[in-house]
Formats: C-alpha cells, structure tokens, sequence
C-alpha cells in the first residue's frame, strides 16, 4: 500500500511541474504593434496579421498620419505580417523590427515587437495643376484652348477677368499633355507664353509640376487682302542661287516679282490671311542647307509659317567644302576656220557665265 501511495504522490508532482511549466513565461501574452505611415499627412496603408491574434486594448491612437495595429499573441508564436497599400500608395520597405522591402515577412513573438511600414504616394497619382489663360489684344479672349487628354475639371479655378479665358485642369504627376490653341473667327493665333514659349498652335507639356500657359490671339483687320510670301535662295556671295524652295500649297503668283539678280532665286507666291504654308528647301548638288534667315530664324529644311502678314525669308546655301567649284574649260578646235566637232559633258554641270 505503501509503495502504491508513492508511485501516486510521484505521478502527482510531474502533473503539479507541467502544470507550472504551461502556466509560466512560455504562455505569457507579448504585444505586437506595427505603425503604417507615409512621406504624405496619411498612413498610406494597413497591415494584415495572420493568424489575427486578440485585439490590444491597450492600444493607443495618437497621430493622424500613422495608423497602429495592435495585436496580443502567446510567446513564441509565428507571426506573418502582410503590408497593403491603400489607393494611390506604393509600399516602400519596413523601417522598424525589419529592413525587408518585401510585402510579407515572417517574425517570431520571442518578446513584445513593435514594427513599422513605410508606404509612399504614387508618383503618377500625384495631382498637377495646368492653367491654361486664352486672351486677345481686345477685350475678349479671341480663341479657344483643347487640351487631350482632358483630364480633370479643378473645382477652386476663378474666372476673375471676362476678357480671358481661364482652363484650370488637374493631371497626373508626368503626363503629357497636348495644348491646341483655336481662334475664334475674326482672330489669329499668336503665340504661347508662360511655362513654354511657341508660335506653333499644337503644343506638348509634360506635367512634372504645377505649370501655368498663356495662348495670344489677335484681331484680323477688317477685309484683308492677299499677304504676300517672298522667299529668296542665294549663297552668301549672291553669285548663283545654290538651290531652290517648294512650297505647300503653291500659292498665287505675284505678278509684281522680278528676278534683277541671277544670283537668286526669288520666289513671290500669295496667300489668305491666316493660311498655313509649309517650305522645303532644296539645295543643289553640291551644296548643303545653310539656314532660314530675315523674317524668321531657323536651321531645318522644313518650315511652316502662317500668313498674318507679308513675309519676307532668305534660304541660304553653302558649297560643301568637299565640292568647291572648279571650272572645267574645253576648247573645240579644227585646222581650220571651223571648230568642226562638239564636246559633250556626262553629268553637264553649270554653264560659267564668265
């Protein structure tokens, strides 16, 4: 009987010792907290935990900006903790507990955790303001502005002055957007100003910022008459032209030009008001495209220019330095009188009028 009450007392005392050793630190409750926060005044963001834990009553909201997730878990636990951006956020890496970039990680509840998630805004969801201004010489606007794509309407624009046209839109961080400026009928487009300066009608911005453009119409005089496109394509010694100019449409003739100089060639074509006409320069064998000069600056064979009044242009051509002209003299001759044959050239070249 003895023997049988000490093996119970033994059986007793290992059932007292796992009973202290399922009751001590090894189930005592650790807290995990993980803060969401962003380079914006929101948290960007939440954090999924699995398995869910209890809920930490304990837990303390204190900032707007940062959002906390708290959660009771028995020591030891394996934890997965997933990070999720809200809309218009990216997830950029853990900054407390951890350094991974990865969305989800694994930790061990060894001891009370605290971690944080660092998110960021989406650099393309980022609003940009573009104003666009449209304005005359008079007291109207004088045109119309397009914009593609159209993007959105900015509910704090202000029509402060009824003489322009104020288009305040909002974009994405690093769109590009194409500006069509319209005249009204009775006015001609100008130019742009503000953040991008163009005599073209059809511009392009990239809205890396808040960005701000001007489109200049003006009033058409009463009944305008043909506007004359005078172009003349010389070298820069005036000794032959060098090339020539085609012109799109052709235009109308002026009887009034005259070529007084062999030098050149003088082009005298009409137009509309307000048409568009658009120049390729030719150069000659030999020589190469030098630049537009006089009535407008450029270096491209292309040019378009709208008719809004008389234009004068210079189209220079230089000799290549490879191709410098030499003169080739062939001298016909017989014994007698007569030169009594022909000499033909294969390619011609230029009759020397010295």
């Amino acid at each position: 009987m003895k023997r049988i009450y000490n093996l119970f007392s033994q059986l007793l005392l290992f059932i007292a010792i796992g009973f202290l050793f399922s009751t001590n630190a090894y189930s005592e409750p650790r807290r995990v907290t993980v803060a969401a926060y962003s380079t914006s005044s929101i948290p960007g963001g939440k954090i999924l935990f699995s398995p869910e834990g209890l809920p930490d009553t304990a837990c303390v909201q204190d900032s707007p900006s940062v959002r906390k997730f708290c959660r009771i878990f028995q020591l030891g636990d394996t934890l997965r903790l997933t990070a999720v951006p809200d809309s218009n956020f990216l997830f950029s890496q853990w900054t407390a507990g951890s350094s991974s970039h990865d969305l989800t990680i694994t930790i061990v509840v060894n001891e009370n955790k605290f971690l944080a998630a660092k998110f960021l805004p989406r650099p393309f969801d980022v609003p940009r303001s573009l104003i666009v201004a449209a304005m005359s010489n008079i007291s109207i606007p004088g045109g119309r502005v397009f914009f593609q794509p159209e993007g959105k309407n900015d509910t704090n624009c202000v029509q402060e002055h009824p003489e322009i046209k104020k288009y305040c839109k909002l974009f994405h961080n690093g769109d590009t957007v194409h500006l069509l400026a319209v005249p009204d009928s009775g006015f001609r487009f100008v130019e742009w100003g503000g953040t991008s300066t163009s005599h073209d009608a059809g511009i392009f911005i990239v809205m890396n910022e808040n960005k701000l453009a001007q489109a200049y119409f003006a009033q058409l005089p009463p009944n305008p008459g043909p506007q004359l496109l005078k172009v003349i394509a010389t070298t820069p010694n005036n000794v032959i032209p060098g090339g020539r100019v085609l012109f799109q449409p052709d235009g109308l003739p002026d009887s009034n030009c005259r070529e007084i100089n062999t030098g050149v060639r003088k082009y005298c074509r009409l137009y509309h008001i307000e048409d568009t006409v658009h120049l390729l320069a030719v150069p000659d064998s030999g020589f190469f495209f030098a630049g537009w000069s006089e009535g407008i600056v450029a270096n491209t064979r292309e040019l378009t220019v709208i008719m809004h009044d008389t234009i004068i242009l210079k189209a220079l051509f230089t000799p290549n330095a490879q191709d410098t002209i030499k003169r080739l003299t062939v001298i016909a001759s017989s014994g007698t009188n007569v030169p009594g044959g022909r000499v033909f050239f294969s390619p011609e070249g230029r009759p020397d009028t010295a």
